[in-house]
């Protein structure tokens, strides 16, 4: 027995020595990578539509279009704080809600520009949003140290002025009076930005001067 047992360790030992240094003893067979899971290149196929026609569309711009002459405030503006959906969101008087409406109401202006509509109705919208816009966004401010929702504001507003400019063309003195609300933006944008080079509109970790929060991707990009 002691003999058979001394004959198998010489055996083993020597397979072992043999064995190529590196090379596992028993080596795997190699498997291909795994691919993709079969969701990832083959979604689901959505059925056929018919596309909208182009009347269609324009009387689906005009619905858009009135609903906005519709909403708007009287003194020119559009949005209020009174259609909340049960959702009501972390908003500081009157900072927060002086923001949201300049930021709603230079959407508003941009959209009505944007769709050619030569209504008079439609025109003198623009001409009362603008006014306001001349008027109120000097107001906008930062409402507290930790809401910066004015950021919209001053971002957004730059899309409705540049539209405006372009509407004025042929009238330079008005055009001054817009390039001069437009400059006093772009001030706020600098001066909000956050310390990391980006914008966000909530700075709850340090509340200072120049706001100290994390970057926000989607408002970063929609200043840029």
């Amino acid at each position: 027995m002691r003999r058979r047992l001394c004959v198998l360790l010489v055996v083993w030992v020597a397979g072992f020595l043999l064995v190529p240094r590196g090379e596992p003893v028993f080596a795997e067979t190699p498997q291909p990578p795994p691919g993709p899971p079969p969701l990832a290149t083959e979604g689901p196929k959505p059925p056929p539509i018919v596309p909208p026609t182009r009347e269609e569309i324009d009387r689906a711009i005009r619905r858009g279009v009135d609903f906005l002459l519709l909403r708007q405030n009287r003194d020119g503006s559009w949005g209020s704080p009174h259609n909340t959906k049960g959702l009501n969101i972390y908003a500081p008087v009157p900072g927060a809600h002086q923001a949201f409406r300049a930021a709603v109401t230079s959407l508003c202006v941009a959209a009505l520009i944007d769709v050619k509509d030569s209504r008079s109705e439609v025109q003198e919208a623009i001409d009362r949003g603008e006014a306001w816009l001349i008027a109120n966004l000097p107001k906008v401010r930062r409402a507290t140290p930790d809401a910066i929702y004015n950021t919209w504001a001053h971002a957004y507003s730059l899309q409705a002025l540049a539209r405006l400019i372009r509407r004025h063309e042929g009238d330079p003195a008005r055009q001054a009076v817009l390039r001069e609300v437009m400059d006093s933006q772009l001030d706020r944008l600098i001066r909000y930005e956050c310390v990391d080079g980006g914008w966000a509109y909530y700075d709850f970790d340090y509340g200072t001067q120049k706001p100290g929060g994390s970057t926000i991707s989607f408002v970063t990009a929609t200043v840029l």
